[in-house]
């Protein structure tokens, strides 16, 4: 089984690789939960086979590759910490949840499953009309975005019967609507 030592050395690596102009791509997603213990900080973090990896161990590790500038997508639950700790500078960090709150991410209604897919342009071409708000031909991280916030209003299996919508975040200092991954059509 992997730990967090593993996914660090996966970091050294890519550090070890990476050039200026490359674009970081980051998704983390599983059980997440939020550090509520005396003396506790009060960090989102995401479990890790039998460890946890708070919002300041990735900070600190992803602080070590060198990029143009990254794109961190977080789908677990209370990612919303995530984001707004690494959004800024050079990254453009979002999330499925708020901080303090659970989201809904699993299959092929996850955060990731359908975010990305858009990014890249990798949907249908009704679904691309869709998500290219301003109708350039390509769907930039602020399109990207919003397409995987529009409709979700699912129940979640672990929680209620209850709709269960996700608090959708995205924290930049880089222009959202600047940077696109998609080829256009």
């Amino acid at each position: 089984e992997k730990d967090k030592g593993d996914l660090f050395k996966v970091i050294k690596n890519i550090s070890k690789l990476a050039k200026p102009k490359d674009i970081l791509i980051v998704y983390l997603t599983g059980h997440g939960g939020k550090e509520n213990f005396p003396l506790s900080t009060g960090q989102s973090y995401t479990a890790f086979g039998d460890e946890i990896i708070t919002e300041e161990d990735l900070e600190r590790e992803l602080k070590k590759i060198k990029v143009g500038y990254s794109i961190m997508a977080f789908g677990q639950c209370y990612s919303g910490g995530f984001a707004k700790r690494l959004g800024h500078g050079k990254n453009i960090a979002m999330s499925n949840s708020g901080s303090s709150r659970p989201s809904k991410s699993f299959g092929k209604d996850s955060f990731g499953e359908k975010f990305f897919p858009a990014l890249f342009g990798e949907i249908s071409d009704d679904e691309k009309a869709k998500a290219d708000k301003d109708n350039d031909g390509r769907i930039n991280v602020q399109e990207a975005f919003e397409y995987t916030a529009e409709g979700d209003f699912l129940a979640h299996p672990l929680m209620s019967l209850t709709p269960f919508k996700n608090t959708y975040h995205l924290y930049s200092d880089i222009d959202p609507k600047k940077v696109s991954l998609d080829r256009g059509r």
